[in-house]
């Protein structure tokens, strides 16, 4: 064909009609792409070149429950004339069963159904596909919806494959996640089971927050695990309390080098802030639990504490009640330090039990060493660090 043919206002459906235009194609007649079947296009305008269609002007593509609308869409065959994929520019929008997907740019793989986002890409993907539309609010607990923002995504239905790449932003429950990289994990049924973060990833929840190298989030569980200089500040609300966050407790952040979620504590709040510092923690909401392991070490108030492995219980409400130390620990406070195998810390009050080989000092003065460090001006840091973040979780301050 030499000249480009303009048909106004014209539907073409089905695999055949759609490339009519390319020439005898008869062993394509009765094929349908897989996982969709035949392919209906609707635009103003449509153009037919020797190996694609460019539809222009409030384009509509679907095939099977997958409807893509967008200003211009690029529609391409294999070798053997059947559909390809489909390009779609100009700020697109998919909808697939109950997911949804925009970005700039959208590529949908027709044979495979692979839907490529990139430019601003946005999604919503439901952990029940097969459910009616759930009423929960995104942001709210229990809620099946996953809301992705990134610089690109990919989906993948058939094969169970969700990742995004570059400034991710994820909410699903009352839980919020940054990072680098985000891939869905999913399960024999198909279903979303667990998200897993890599790349500075930062997971904000309630007013709690933490952040590590690494976070995997179980959608069902409301589990969370995370590796790799993992930093957690944990709010512990009390009754009565003169001050905000106590002076012991904002040099212990600062000697780590790290800046955390700003809650806009000022003098007269009663929110104190727990600060864990290890290798690897795990916070599961079903025990009111979080084990921490690894060169730990915890920051409350005056209290200094380190070991091997620590678990924080909680109350019924999830409100942290006592620490364990477990392994040869100690926890120091002003004038006084305790060394044992096994070392309980209470939050109300922060009495220390002691046990096993146990080992008390009495000091006239803090040790130095158990002191955290000066607060290091954010302009000195080294370049690299982790900027602090505002408290949606979201943009730095």
């Amino acid at each position: 064909m030499s000249k480009a043919n303009k048909v106004p206002q014209l539907l073409i459906s089905g695999t055949y009609l759609l490339f009519a235009s390319f020439g005898s194609l008869a062993p394509a007649l009765a094929q349908e792409a897989a996982g969709g079947g035949p392919i209906d296009i609707v635009a103003d305008e449509q153009e037919f070149a020797e190996d694609h269609v460019l539809a222009k002007g409030k384009v509509r593509v679907t095939q099977g429950d997958t409807i893509i609308d967008g200003p211009i869409a690029k529609l391409f065959r294999d070798e053997s004339g059947a559909a390809s994929k489909a390009v779609f520019t100009g700020s697109p929008r998919l909808v697939q069963g109950k997911s949804k997907i925009n970005a700039a740019r959208l590529t949908f793989e027709i044979k495979t159904s692979r839907i490529l986002a990139e430019g601003n890409a946005h999604s919503e993907v439901y952990t029940d596909d097969d459910s009616a539309v759930s009423d929960k609010p995104a942001g709210g607990p229990g809620s099946d919806k996953i809301i992705t923002d990134s610089q690109m995504q990919e989906y993948e239905r058939e094969s169970g494959r969700f990742e995004a790449h570059g400034n991710v932003r994820v909410v699903t429950g009352d839980i919020k996640v940054n990072s680098k990289h985000m891939k869905i994990v999913y399960g024999t049924n198909r279903k979303p089971e667990a998200a897993i973060f890599t790349g500075d990833a930062v997971a904000v929840q309630n007013k709690n927050v933490t952040q590590a190298d690494s976070i995997t989030y179980f959608l069902t569980t409301q589990r969370l695990q995370a590796t790799g200089h993992v930093r957690s500040r944990v709010i512990e609300e009390k009754e009565k309390s003169d001050a905000g966050e106590s002076g012991d407790t904002r040099k212990a952040a600062a000697e780590n080098g790290e800046k955390f979620v700003s809650f806009g504590g000022s003098s007269g709040s009663t929110e104190q802030p727990i600060l864990i510092y290890s290798d690897a923690q795990d916070y599961n909401k079903q025990t009111n639990r979080m084990d921490a392991v690894g060169n730990v070490r915890i920051y409350y108030e005056d209290s200094v504490g380190k070991g091997p492995r620590v678990a924080m219980l909680k109350d019924s409400e999830g409100r942290p009640e006592r620490l364990i130390f477990t392994g040869r620990s100690q926890v120091t406070q002003p004038g006084r330090k305790w060394i044992g195998d096994k070392i309980t810390l209470m939050v109300a009050d922060r009495k220390v039990l002691a046990e096993g080989n146990t080992k008390a000092v009495i000091v006239q003065n803090k040790p130095k060493e158990e002191g955290p460090g000066k607060a290091t001006p954010a302009k000195s840091r080294p370049a690299g660090g982790r900027t602090q973040l505002a408290e949606d979780g979201k943009n730095p301050l």
